[in-house]
C-alpha cells in the first residue's frame, strides 16, 4: 500500500540538494568563471535516480535539466530553491522503491511489537 506523503518525498529530494549544492558552492569558488549546469539519471529498478550539479554531462546516463546554467552570482539558497523547482518535475524516484521501504520499515515495527 502506498503512504507515500508529499513531506517524505520532499525530504528525500532535499536530502540530496543539500550536498549537491554544496559540492557546487565548494567548486565555484574555487572557479569563479566554470560553467554549472543542472543534471539528472533516471531511476533504475533497483536505485533511485540522482541529481548533480557539474561542468559537463557526467556520463551518457545522465540528462541534462536545462539548459540554463547557475548564475555565477546566484546565493547558495537561490541555486538550492532552483533545484528544488527542477527537481519537481524530474522522474528520479522509483515509486517501488518508496513503498517497498516502508513496507519494511512496517514489517520493522511490527516485528517489535512481537
Amino acid at each position: 500500500m502506498n503512504q507515500t506523503t508529499p513531506e517524505k518525498i520532499g525530504g528525500l529530494i532535499n536530502a540530496w540538494i543539500e550536498p549537491t549544492v554544496s559540492e557546487w558552492y565548494r567548486r565555484q569558488c574555487a572557479n569563479h568563471s566554470a560553467a554549472f549546469y543542472l543534471y539528472f539519471q533516471k531511476p533504475t529498478e533497483d536505485h533511485h535516480g540522482d541529481i548533480a550539479i557539474e561542468t559537463d554531462l557526467p556520463n551518457e546516463n545522465w540528462e541534462l535539466v536545462t539548459p540554463e546554467r547557475i548564475g555565477l552570482s546566484w546565493s547558495r539558497d537561490k541555486v538550492k530553491q532552483w533545484v528544488r523547482e527542477h527537481c519537481r518535475r524530474l522522474p528520479i524516484l522509483n515509486p517501488d522503491l518508496l513503498d517497498q521501504k516502508e513496507e519494511t520499515d512496517e514489517a520493522k515495527r511490527k516485528d517489535a511489537l512481537l
